[in-house]
């Protein structure tokens, strides 16, 4: 099955292309790069590379978030345009998750993404499920409350933006940080999808959604919430 994978929703941009035998194609680039165009471009190489027209594309896989808005509303538009004009499936990988997919089962992952306004989105592969929005000293209070994290390989950008909060909870632990994998790999994420897709899961161009969790930086009085709110909560809604 070719799939390809649009990834925008952090600091960097991608897209990959997937068959049955894995990573055909993979290109990366910069937040500060971001638009429709470049991310054209990008998914315009990865079919060159793997020798395949658009056309010939039997699914789409897109990072919905959380992350940050200009790059979501890029990437997901984008992907369902593209689901939409070519008659495809689609499914939606959180950023979360796509981040703690990579690696190892051992040891275990922490996943923490910058979400600017002083807040951080983050999970563990410990516990995937529990994924929240909060500032980073209640993120340091959730990891000390945790068990089997001593070792943990921490990704994702947030815990490099605000390394002062970090710095005792990575050594207490014993914490590695991957500073090699700051967003979410567009392979990695198109796996995901693929493996989705395969086992005929379709979100539909018309109902996948972008994990906003909160108005764009341009809307007026924003008001911090109340401390850990869970991602899945009633009080965490988003969407286009």
């Amino acid at each position: 099955m070719r799939v390809l994978a649009i990834e925008s929703a952090t600091i960097g941009i991608g897209a990959a292309l997937i068959d049955l035998e894995g990573v055909v194609a993979t290109r990366k680039g910069l937040v500060g790069d971001l638009s429709a165009e470049a991310l054209h471009v990008l998914v315009s190489e990865v079919l060159a590379e793997g020798s395949i027209a658009i056309d010939d594309l039997e699914g789409i896989a897109v990072d919905i978030g959380p992350g940050l808005f200009t790059g979501l509303r890029v990437g997901v538009a984008s992907a369902k345009v593209l689901a939409v004009a070519l008659a495809l499936p689609i499914v939606g990988i959180g950023s979360l998750e796509a981040l703690l997919s990579g690696g190892s089962p051992e040891p275990p992952r922490i996943a923490v993404i910058d979400m600017r306004r002083g807040e951080v989105a983050y999970a563990s592969s410990e516990a995937p499920e529990e994924r929240y929005l909060d500032r980073p000293e209640r993120c340091v209070e959730w990891l000390r409350a945790q068990s089997g994290l001593v070792g943990a390989t921490v990704v994702g950008d947030g815990w490099d933006r605000y390394s002062t909060h970090f710095g005792s909870i990575a050594h207490d632990l014993e914490l590695r940080i991957d500073i090699t994998a700051r967003y979410a790999d567009p392979g990695l994420l198109g796996l995901l999808g693929a493996a989705r897709l395969r086992a005929g899961q379709d979100d539909g161009a018309a109902e996948l959604l972008p994990i906003y969790l909160r108005e764009a930086d341009a809307k007026a009085n924003w008001t911090m919430r109340t401390p850990k709110v869970a991602i899945d909560s009633p009080e965490a809604e988003g969407g286009l």
